[in-house]
């Protein structure tokens, strides 16, 4: 494991910081088969012995919203079940595009208000603002509350999920606990907002916050780490290419093909990454076949008749 440079010597403060993810790490990079046969004992012990699959989109750009209208119709005539994360800010100004993809069966969840992606013209390329992190508690609860009322003014419909803007900036217990008591008060079932370290430890759905937290899943070559579009499509984080994804995920799908194998592949994507990319409709395909494919409504439906839930 090489600490040299910025990045690395942030990663291993994080470690120090917080020992039992350093942990999971290094587990993960040594052993990586026994790695995934834990996390599928632990959601046998829980009750859950099938394997799923769900998709899910977040829209942070004005440019995701047409993507967004030819991703769920053909992934639709594929089969596939769609789920869509978009800032009520954004969901307002295209409400009639995201309205037709509700009314054919997408589903969406609170992603909350306020756009968190800028466009900076100098480096040509799309950046991230608003984190969580960075603003107080009572500005988080604003965000979220705005989110809340902007899918009912805008779909007609009552959320019962979340995702928090940016992965793996607001994973901390407390924040977590705070986010959990906003979203109780709003009759939510779910959050999606935890990063793949937690699901290795505690499966693929738990409720150490309040209600069921459902974590993204990772990648095989580093399961900790997100297998996501903006890495591997955009920006091609460390290098990382098209060819990458699809390698990483049809390792993924091997190791979910055995017999023992059980769980959530919990993938999202950026619509305009990936709309126009065989490669990714491709790899989504191979997802579906070794898991179901459904959504965060039908999960919580089957999660409601586990031992996690009783």
């Amino acid at each position: 494991m090489n600490f040299r440079g910025g990045k690395s010597l942030s990663k291993l403060k994080k470690f120090i910081n917080e020992p039992v993810m350093g942990y999971y790490f290094l587990k993960s990079r040594f052993n990586r088969q026994q790695f995934f046969k834990r996390y599928f004992d632990l959601n046998r012990k829980k009750g859950i012995n099938s394997k799923y699959f769900i998709l899910s989109f977040d829209c942070d750009t004005q440019d995701d919203a047409d993507a967004a209208v030819i991703l769920h119709s053909r992934l639709k005539s594929m089969g596939i079940k769609t789920v869509f994360a978009v800032p009520g800010e954004l969901l307002l100004k295209a409400r009639e595009k995201y309205k037709k993809i509700f009314a054919e069966g997408g589903e969406f969840i609170n992603h909350g208000y306020k756009a968190h992606t800028e466009f900076n013209q100098d480096a040509n390329k799309y950046e991230s603002t608003f984190f969580y992190d960075k603003i107080s508690k009572e500005a988080v609860r604003e965000d979220i509350l705005k989110g809340d009322q902007a899918i009912r003014e805008v779909l007609g419909s009552i959320p019962k999920g979340f995702r928090t803007p940016h992965f793996g900036t607001f994973q901390r217990r407390k924040d977590l606990m705070y986010l959990h008591g906003i979203l109780k008060e709003l009759n939510y079932s779910f959050s999606t907002s935890t990063v793949p370290y937690f699901g290795f430890r505690y499966g693929l759905a738990f409720k150490s916050f309040g209600l069921f937290e459902i974590p993204v899943s990772g990648m095989w070559s580093e399961p900790l780490r997100i297998l996501d579009s903006y890495s591997f499509y955009y920006v091609k984080f460390n290098n990382y290419s098209e060819d990458d994804y699809v390698r990483e995920a049809r390792q993924i799908v091997q190791m979910f093909s055995g017999s023992d194998a059980c769980g959530l592949l919990n993938y999202y994507a950026d619509p305009n990454h990936v709309h126009d990319k065989e490669s990714f409709y491709k790899t989504i395909a191979e997802f579906a076949k070794v898991g179901q494919s459904i959504n965060y409504e039908i999960l919580l439906d089957k999660l409601g008749q586990t031992k996690e839930n009783k």
